[in-house]
């Protein structure tokens, strides 16, 4: 999750994916609070999915993590809202496999919730 991330992140983000994608997808979303009403500001989420071809595809100049979760990665951070956006292309399921096409998300909080 820490590996390339910015000092500055943003509550959208604009992958790879966005423009070399077969087809485009916006994810937006929402975080509360452990209540499940008040909305979470500053959440930190990191997300990566296969491209096109069902892979995490990756160059050879990547660091260790970033070449296992490919090029189309991200981080968001969430507004005063709890709210994100995340632009990238639709996942591919994996190659020869029945698992669906899906996007990991991982949560890092930056203050007590």
């Amino acid at each position: 999750m820490y590996v390339g991330m910015p000092k500055q992140i943003l509550s959208e983000h604009i992958s790879l994916g966005w423009t070399e994608g077969k087809q485009k997808l916006i994810l937006t979303g929402k975080v509360f609070q452990l209540d499940g009403k008040t909305p979470a500001s500053d959440v930190i989420i990191y997300y990566w999915h296969t491209n096109d071809n069902g892979l995490y595809s990756s160059n050879d100049e990547t660091p260790k993590q970033a070449k296992e979760h490919g090029k189309l990665r991200g981080w968001v951070k969430t507004d005063k809202s709890g709210n994100y956006t995340i632009k990238t292309s639709r996942p591919t399921a994996y190659p020869n496999d029945n698992i669906p096409q899906h996007i990991h998300l991982s949560v890092k909080r930056t203050r007590h919730l």
